[in-house]
């Protein structure tokens, strides 16, 4: 389940940026809406969030007025707890315990957020925290399910909404929308059929590729979903996503990749530990510890941990043998990044699978030779069918958009032509993806699980 895709946020999406545009003090308003869009899709996650929030807020505004030991012990004790919560949830969601209970959704990126809040305290670095500052950024209902992973400061002050500010985050929240209902799911209808289509090499592979392009259209255009919407409240959020799959490095992946998780990582794990300016077998540690973590924030399940542990082997290798900054061809550097695509794709597979042993089977089925006449019709058929579809799928992994835009820049007349023109190819898409979601059931989002 996840917040922003649910029918009583879309109907009132409408009326809260309405609200935004007419009320001068929003925070209240926008609390109330986002505890009540919280209650109204999950009770559970009402209950829980809420009663974390109490106690987060309570050691927030106490631990300023503390010095000395106390206020340490009061922040190592309060992001301790918020840690063992998350914990006990996600022990109990793994079926370690014998019973699968599914996570309240939203708890773990509350988490993150809370044990920023109290760091960025205890560090003085988010000085007089205020109330209704805290609860927005703990609880407003752009972020809960699936992030960014925002800090306290970026719900610190509201900007005054332009026409401008709000009608680029409304092409934001648009393309989001396109992204997700459009590329998302129907690059998940393809990895179905494929699936159902028999067995053989090309078809596995067919499988593994949609799935590697799935997640990060349905992850990024969350993020867009989120970044748009809480840009036309009238506040910032971090970006999430930098075209990803134009990496030279694994190393680079994860700077593009859900970027505001890893520079949390950055920020209250890595560097406290020592960073990279240790010995190097500090620096193994450290890295050890990211990805440990990494891998256990995902889900207490081996498939997570190997996935997890891959990245690591491979950064491990980045790191101390400079790769790929010491090739000198172009020709190596190609090949090298050709290896890394390879690399998350097979990764993908640990992140994807329901356990290890489906992992294995469908690693199995990609690395040996198999097939029939079948299946070879319909791997055909599909590529015929969806050939455009997946063609805009790898043609959009590209900074495209980005691109144009630059070689527009210092000619108005081109300039005028790019944002027109983009502006009606996103309202055409919009149109399009709500229509294909009318039509049908839309997939939730894939990160809403975690």
């Amino acid at each position: 389940m996840d917040l922003i895709s649910n029918d009583s946020v879309i109907a009132l999406i409408p009326v809260i940026m309405l609200l935004s545009l007419l009320t001068a003090g929003f925070k209240p308003v926008l609390i109330a809406v986002s505890l009540y869009l919280l209650w109204q899709v999950s009770p559970l996650a009402f209950a829980v969030l809420g009663a974390l929030t109490v106690l987060n807020l309570a050691a927030a505004v106490i631990q300023p007025r503390l010095h000395g030991k106390g206020r340490k012990y009061l922040w190592i004790g309060s992001a301790a707890l918020n840690a063992e919560l998350l914990i006990v949830f996600c022990v109990t969601a793994s079926g370690l315990l014998g019973t699968r209970d599914p996570m309240p959704f939203g708890v773990s990126y509350f988490v993150f957020k809370a044990i920023a809040l109290q760091t960025d305290i205890y560090r003085e670095k988010y000085q007089k925290p205020r109330i209704d500052e805290m609860l927005l950024y703990l609880l407003c209902f752009t972020q809960i399910t699936c992030g960014p992973l925002s800090r306290p400061e970026h719900f610190a002050h509201r900007a005054d909404i332009t026409l401008s500010r709000f009608s680029a985050g409304l092409m934001r929240f648009m393309t989001g929308v396109s992204k997700k209902v459009l590329l998302a799911d129907n690059l998940a209808i393809v990895r179905r059929n494929a699936m159902l289509s028999g067995s053989s090499t090309a078809l596995t592979w067919l499988c593994t590729v949609c799935y590697s392009l799935q997640l990060y259209y349905d992850f990024s255009g969350y993020s867009d979903i989120a970044v748009g919407l809480t840009q036309m409240l009238g506040y910032d959020c971090p970006e999430n996503f930098d075209h990803p799959y134009m990496t030279a490095s694994v190393s680079e992946f994860w700077r593009r990749w859900h970027m505001t998780l890893g520079a949390w990582f950055r920020d209250y794990v890595y560097i406290p530990m020592g960073g990279s300016r240790v010995t190097k077998p500090r620096l193994i540690l450290n890295l050890f510890a990211v990805w440990l973590l990494t891998g256990l924030w995902h889900g207490f399940n081996l498939h997570f941990l190997i996935w997890a542990g891959g990245y690591f082997l491979l950064i491990v290798f980045e790191k101390l043998s400079g790769f790929p900054k010491k090739l000198k061809s172009k020709a190596a550097k190609l090949l090298y990044r050709i290896a890394v695509l390879f690399f998350i794709n097979f990764q993908w597979v640990w992140f994807s699978a329901e356990d290890s042993s489906a992992a294995l089977t469908t690693l199995r089925g990609m690395l040996t030779l198999h097939g029939s006449h079948m299946a070879a019709v319909h791997l055909r058929y599909i590529l015929t069918h969806d050939l455009l579809l997946l063609a805009a799928a790898v043609l959009f992994c590209f900074p495209v958009v980005p691109r144009l835009r630059a070689l527009a820049e210092g000619k108005p007349k081109l300039l005028t032509v790019f944002r027109v023109g983009g502006a009606v190819l996103v309202f055409v898409m919009f149109a399009a993806a709500m229509g294909f979601a009318a039509s049908r059931a839309s997939n939730p989002f894939a990160y809403a699980n975690f």
